[in-house]
């Protein structure tokens, strides 16, 4: 099995005790648009973009965002863990460096401080894996 590595950035992070942000690419067809994304071995189930930049995502690349047909419940990584309900998502192809990986589902949320968030079951799904020791992810091909 080929295993390629990818240095990160590390981030710290109050509710965080240890995270990283890629830098990623959202395309369609030969559109593409680029994202940092927040990588969390814990605490994130979904995959998720900051609804800020929604507006801007769905105009370069032509789409439009979905209503979900049933409402998702997320809790915010804040002191209070204000809980949110999430109506909208996009569906969009994910490169990182030169990985394309399928169609993922991204719900739209105010995500504070972050543009994107990968959920570590999508990441799972996609045999990637955090080596957080390290500083990387790695792929496995």
């Amino acid at each position: 099995m080929l295993q390629k590595c990818m240095n990160l950035l590390l981030l710290k992070e109050n509710y965080f005790e240890k995270s990283f942000l890629i830098n990623a690419f959202l395309n369609l067809q030969s559109k593409s648009f680029s994202l940092w994304f927040m990588i969390n071995n814990d605490f994130v189930i979904y995959t998720l973009i900051h609804i800020r930049l929604v507006d801007k995502v769905c105009k370069k690349l032509k789409i439009q965002f979905i209503s979900l047909a049933k409402k998702k419940l997320i809790q915010e990584y804040d002191e209070k863990l204000t809980k949110k309900i999430i109506t909208y998502k996009i569906l969009l192809n994910l490169t990182i460096k030169s990985h394309k990986k399928l169609t993922m589902s991204m719900l739209i949320a105010n995500i504070k401080h972050h543009e994107a968030i990968l959920s570590n079951f999508w990441m799972n799904k996609n045999e990637i894996l955090l080596k957080m020791r390290h500083n990387t992810i790695v792929f496995s091909d």
